[in-house]
């Protein structure tokens, strides 16, 4: 988080932090207005605190949860940009169901988010409102981003590619985060934008099909009932969702 971000970072905990067993932002900064110090860290990556240095960002990130005294406690690590908005209860209900449970329960690790598959080389990988990793994957990444099989050196904001690339150097494979109809419950943009885009843009001459690898959705199809995640989410746009998730149903 940046700290010409901490609009963004404030309206991600108003909404939807307080939900989490835990939240934390990582920021260049010691204060974010409106959440708590005990919820922020600061962090200074290698190569500077600029915003197309999320991968430095990220290493750091796991390196200093990996030092936790608790970090074994949490069953799962959900990791999102300060441009998500995260449904805490969504992934609850996810990782309950008798797929997840049984791989997690069998100590198997999964990155699990919206999968895509890379146009340049076919390399699968999970991107757009975060992702989630299981403890088993959480303390292995925390590890792992020291190796040099895992690019350490290297400066970008290929993150999403970053991380797959190292998880899967040691068998674990990028799961696509799509309910029972095929839905998608973690998502590359905002529902808003998604519908826009689909209903003006020529497929063709559009980035994300190459990548998707799968029908593209449209109208209600575009979001699951059990949405986990959702990206490009301004302040604003965050207050509104929650205030339809949450305020409205005490009302009814």
């Amino acid at each position: 988080v940046a700290e010409h971000n901490q609009d963004k970072v404030h309206a991600q905990y108003k909404t939807w932090g307080k939900r989490c067993d835990r939240f934390v932002a990582f920021t260049n900064t010691s204060k974010v207005r409106g959440v708590p110090a005990a919820n922020i860290v600061e962090v200074h990556p290698l190569f500077g605190d600029g915003d197309n240095n999320v991968w430095q960002k990220l290493r750091l990130m796991m390196q200093t949860v990996r030092a936790w005294k608790d970090f074994s406690t949490f069953d799962f690590v959900y990791i999102g940009g300060d441009d998500t908005f995260f449904i805490p209860e969504n992934l609850r209900k996810l990782v309950n169901e008798p797929h997840y449970y049984y791989l997690h329960r069998m100590g198997v690790p999964f990155l699990l988010g919206h999968r895509m598959v890379s146009s340049h080389d076919g390399a699968a990988f999970v991107s757009g409102a975060g992702f989630v990793l299981n403890n088993i994957s959480a303390k292995m990444l925390s590890h792992l981003v020291d190796g040099s099989r895992c690019k350490p050196d290297v400066v970008g904001g290929a993150e999403d590619l970053l991380i797959a690339n190292c998880l899967q150097e040691y068998g674990v494979q990028p799961m696509n985060a799509a309910d029972e109809f095929d839905e998608d419950r973690m998502h590359a943009f905002g529902p808003g934008s998604m519908d826009h885009v689909v209903k003006t843009r020529a497929m063709g001459s559009w980035w994300y099909p190459a990548y998707r690898k799968r029908p593209i959705p449209a109208g209600l199809g575009i979001l699951s009932t059990y949405t986990i995640s959702l990206h490009y989410i301004e302040p604003h746009d965050a207050l509104a969702i929650a205030e339809h998730l949450y305020e409205k149903k005490k009302v009814a």
